[in-house]
């Protein structure tokens, strides 16, 4: 300054100027000057709440003679800044930050830390109102975007410091997981290659770059990303496994791990195999393959004999019915207080659940499963949870009507005459949400699973389901699984049209009634039984109405129906209705096209849904006119 130097210092019994301070403790300002300070300058110190809003301010004058009084910080402060001002210009600049309490920059580690969007979006706002030049506020806008499932947001932003050169080495796998969960994958692949040798020593970036294959679905690079992230880290195989039964599902893992095994007995991937048993509840498989795991690896045979020991402890252990370990019979209310499997009691019913809690979310998604071999999978089976989703907490449903007989394999989850599910699951379900504080709720099925879906989105106004291949119609579906049906858990119904009068068993005429929630149906063309009869089915009793479904209709490489459409299909769906603000076709559709395309939100146009729902009926008249030529007869 022209009139003298300076110089500000705290007192606040710390080394560290940024350290906390408790609110109701004092901070003393000494100030220290070489010359007399112009007349007009006077010090400001401000507190400021969590939401930026100046609490209390303080304006002295500056005497070098003596230390000014001590300042006490008010309980609501958050954040205190001091500056100099000059009387008369009406300006102050902020030299100084505190952190004070729990709030400020400590709020927003903690936040990230405990990965609560919600706290750390607030954190990251006043700090950006207060104290803009805190160390780490520029990286903290993608860390809050990650958190948020804002996978678009959080890919440019990384991408936009590796441009720069900004980027560290060890968050290269933050860039390859958000540009993946956004759906980039060809990007991803490149970053990889281009970072080339530093890529390998990069155990999370090799787990990053086995899973954007995984997510794509290309099996065969999947297979070898995950043996040589094994092989340089074979304590990674449990988790692998693990990842693969949630984002494929058992089967479809068991199946790709099998392929890529072949012949080659030193395969990492065998210890994938191996733990994907033990994960699956087939322990005594587990046990026979890591015996063998010893016997071909001699130099590792005492871990895996004691694996195979862990496993064969197992056997016996489990419950009969095939949920891992023991399910406790709980309520509502006791179910939510964690994570697990629970039975839960509910007026006159008890049901299977697998429940994931989210801190903090607002959502709920409910899973729901298709049809089950019940020669290789025990009762109850769980729909697998999903993968990377935006912060919603998750319920996986067993379909408890196929107690009715053990030959069943599929339900529809319209319960039985002792427990109809389609009366009582509904309430389950809005309790559950309630406890779990979810203000939206997504239920997610495919195949009977997804009748269910749909079923259940429709008892739930201003809810979103995701079905992927449903079944609409009951009334004209494979008649020996229906009739199975009717006959074992509704035998008082003596033909079809009885059962109607009991149970919903046409999804599109409940629609065509009251059309309160939004249904996204993803259908793939190469399942040709669905395609022109269960498809149609449900778009036929639409007409007239004035919002229709979002419709996604493509063929992802799989014939006919199992597997058709599959997670890379639906999940992006799934993660759109989480993240759009409102349950909105148009908003989703938007979101939607961000996540698969990577390109920019288009802007709403007004009237668009009802123009879409038009061309949805028309496309499913032009349908049901060419291929249904009968369609009271049944299948």
């Amino acid at each position: 300054m022209r009139d003298g130097d300076i110089a500000i210092s705290l007192a606040l019994g710390v080394d560290d100027p940024f350290a906390a301070v408790t609110p109701g403790e004092r901070v003393t300002i000494d100030l220290l000057s070489e010359a007399p300070p112009p007349e007009r300058l006077r010090l400001l110190l401000r507190f400021w709440d969590a939401d930026g809003h100046a609490v209390e301010q303080h304006v002295r004058p500056i005497d070098g003679t003596r230390p000014l009084r001590r300042f006490r910080v008010p309980e609501a402060a958050a954040v205190a800044t001091l500056g100099l001002v000059c009387s008369g210009f009406g300006q102050d600049e902020v030299i100084l930050g505190i952190d004070v309490g729990e709030r400020g920059p400590r709020a927003l580690d903690t936040a990230l830390a405990d990965r609560d969007a919600g706290a750390a979006a607030l954190a990251l706002e006043a700090l950006r109102r207060v104290t803009p030049h805190l160390p780490g506020v520029e990286r903290a806008p993608i860390r809050v975007a990650e958190l948020a499932g804002d996978h678009l947001g959080a890919a440019e932003g990384w991408a936009a410091l590796e441009a720069r050169g900004d980027l560290a080495v060890g968050e290269r796998h933050r860039l390859i997981a958000a540009r993946r969960r956004a759906g980039q994958h060809d990007l991803a692949d490149a970053d990889v290659e281009r970072w080339g040798a530093d890529a390998a020593q990069d155990l999370d970036l090799l787990d990053e770059h086995a899973r954007v294959a995984e997510d794509a679905r290309r099996w065969p690079h999947a297979m070898d990303r995950w043996a040589r992230l094994i092989a340089a880290d074979a304590r990674r195989a449990a988790s692998v496994a693990g990842r693969l039964i949630e984002s494929t599902g058992r089967d479809d893992a068991e199946a790709a791990l099998v392929r890529a095994l072949a012949d080659d007995p030193a395969s990492p991937v065998r210890a994938v195999l191996a733990e994907l048993l033990m994960r699956s509840d087939r322990a005594e498989e587990a046990a026979g393959a890591f015996r063998e795991l010893a016997v071909q690896r001699p130099e590792e045979a005492e871990r895996w004999s004691a694996r195979a020991r862990a496993a064969q402890r197992r056997v016996g252990e489990g419950d009969a019915d095939g949920a891992p370990g023991p399910r406790p019979r709980v309520t509502i209310d006791q179910a939510v207080t964690d994570d697990g499997y629970y039975d839960i009691a509910f007026e006159d019913i008890v049901v299977p659940v697998r429940l994931r809690r989210t801190p903090g979310a607002k959502a709920l998604v409910i899973l729901f499963h298709g049809a089950m071999d019940r020669e290789t999978r025990a009762w109850p089976h769980f729909a697998g949870l999903l993968p990377d989703l935006p912060p919603a907490h998750q319920v996986s449903i067993t379909d408890t009507t196929l107690l009715a007989d053990p030959q069943l394999a599929a339900g529809w989850y319209l319960g039985t005459q002792t427990a109809p599910l389609q009366d009582i699951l509904p309430r389950l379900i809005a309790r559950l949400a309630e406890a779990l504080g979810a203000e939206r709720r997504v239920y997610v099925g495919g195949s009977s699973g997804g009748f269910a879906a749909l079923f259940y989105a429709w008892s739930d106004p201003g809810s979103v389901a995701v079905a992927a291949n449903p079944q609409t119609d009951l009334r004209h579906y494979i008649a020996s699984s229906t009739e199975a049906l009717r006959t074992k858990a509704w035998p008082d119904a003596m033909d079809f049209p009885s059962l109607a009068e009991k149970v919903a068993l046409h999804i599109g005429s409940l629609y065509a009634r009251s059309n309160h929630s939004l249904v996204i149906y993803v259908q793939s063309r190469g399942d040709r039984r669905h395609m022109t009869t269960q498809f149609p089915a449900f778009l036929r009793g639409l007409r007239g109405q004035g919002d229709g479904p979002i419709l996604d209709i493509g063929y992802w490489g799989i014939p006919r129906h199992s597997g058709s459409a599959p997670a890379s299909a639906y999940l992006p769906w799934v993660r759109a209705a989480l993240l759009a603000k409102a349950v909105d076709a148009g908003e989703i559709n938007d979101i939607h096209y961000r996540l698969t395309s990577g390109g920019a939100a288009r802007p709403a146009v007004t009237g668009a849904r009802s123009e879409h729902a038009a061309a949805d009926i028309s496309l499913a008249d032009a349908i049901a006119a060419a291929m249904l030529d009968d369609q009271e007869r049944p299948e």
